[in-house]
Order: C-alpha cells, then structure tokens, then sequence
C-alpha cells in the first residue's frame, strides 16, 4: 500500500491489516495522525535504494517500489506516531525495524561506514535492537566466559586440562569467573595465578564487553517501564 503524494490532513487508521508487500508512508504529506493497531509490517520486499533521480520517480510513481530508504522512513514515521500516543511497546518494535533497515543499507558499504557498522552489528546480537533482555544476559555471560577463559589460561601458573581438574578447582574458578561478571572486580583476583601482560590485556577487554553487555541488558528491560 502505497501513499505516493498523498496528504492524511486528518486521521487514517489501519486495523488488522495485512500488508502483503508493504508499507509506504515516506511520500505522503502527513499533517493529520497514521493510527495502526494489531497490523503486520514484516512483510517488506528488501529493495536497494536507487540514486539516480529519474529512475526512483519512475519506479515509486509507476512500479509502485518501496525502497529500504522508503522503508526505513515510513517505520520512522510509525514510530514517530507511536511515541505521540506513548505506546512504548511499537515505539521500540517500530524503532528495531527501523535499525535493521538501516543495517541492510550498511551492509554493502561496511567498509567505508566501518563504525556504524560495528555499532548497529554490537545492538543487533546484544540486545536484538533493546527488544531481548534475554540476548543481553547470554551475550554478557558469553564476552565474559570467552575473556575470563583467556585470561586465566594466559597465567603462568594455568594450563587447561579437564583430566587434572578437580572438584574443588572447578568451584575456585566458577567463583572467580561471577566475580569476572562484575567489570568492577579487582584485577588482584588473578595475582595467585601469577597474570602476565596477556592477562591483563584480556582483563581489560573483557571488562568492556561484560559493561557493554550489563548496559544492553538493562536498555532492552525500557519497554516494560509504565
């Protein structure tokens, strides 16, 4: 459903509706509200972006094609929308489309966009776009087993063989490794393990994901605020 030049001077509500190729609001002169309620959008046939301005006429006019900057446009526009009625659950649903639009744009240019690139890559599997708590929890417990594990087997004192583990070794160092979640802890937790530089290189890098990932975890729990 295409809104090419079209003006909502009022009110259009949508209810139920099944967009079968899409949604295109990003022409369309709005003054009025865009009200959707219960309606599917996921259903957006992924379109480059035409630079050349003759031909983007011809294909929004005539072939009636909605671009990924069209997309990421009209999932502005809802959410826009959305955050005008304080509906804060399609805020952040319309706000995650909206992201993961822009992140197939970055796709064919990551190397010259390099570090939104990486941004909008950290957002999507720590977080799903603040939409999984859940996703933030394992990506922290992962960034922190993978560098706690580097750490301790950069040691001098460490090796990693699970037929000489024991027991009670095992429990020392699950302890130390929740202590490893904190990326307050101190670094003295590895001084009976004699750290080397490489130790404290991955100390350092861990203690930035495990933050980075805690603050994820934290951001996605926003759509269940009042």
């Amino acid at each position: 459903m295409l809104f090419t030049y079209t003006k909502i001077a009022d009110v259009i509500i949508f209810i139920r509706t099944i967009f079968d190729a899409g949604l295109d609001l990003s022409q369309a002169i709005i003054t009025g509200k865009v009200n959707i309620h219960n309606s599917d959008l996921l259903h957006f046939e992924d379109i480059n972006d035409i630079d050349d301005n003759d031909l983007y006429r011809h294909a929004i006019e005539t072939d009636g094609v909605i671009t990924l900057n069209n997309q990421r446009e009209t999932y502005r526009i809802l959410k826009k929308f959305s955050k005008d009625d304080y509906n804060q659950f399609k805020f952040l649903e319309y706000s995650k489309l909206e992201n993961e639009v822009y992140f197939k744009q970055l796709e064919p240019h990551k190397w010259k966009r390099f570090n939104n690139y990486v941004i909008f890559l950290a957002n999507k599997y720590s977080n799903d776009h603040n939409m999984s708590w859940l996703l933030g929890v394992l990506f922290t417990s992962l960034a922190a087993f993978i560098f706690f594990f580097a750490a301790i087997i950069s040691t001098d004192k460490i090796y990693f063989s699970l037929s000489d583990a024991s027991g009670e070794d095992l429990g020392y160092y699950v302890g130390m490794y929740f202590n490893f979640l904190s990326p307050l802890h101190e670094f003295k937790m590895f001084d009976n393990e004699h750290p080397t530089t490489l130790t404290i290189i991955f100390d350092f890098f861990g203690r930035i994901l495990v933050g980075f990932g805690i603050y994820q975890t934290v951001q996605a729990f926003r759509k269940h605020k009042g």
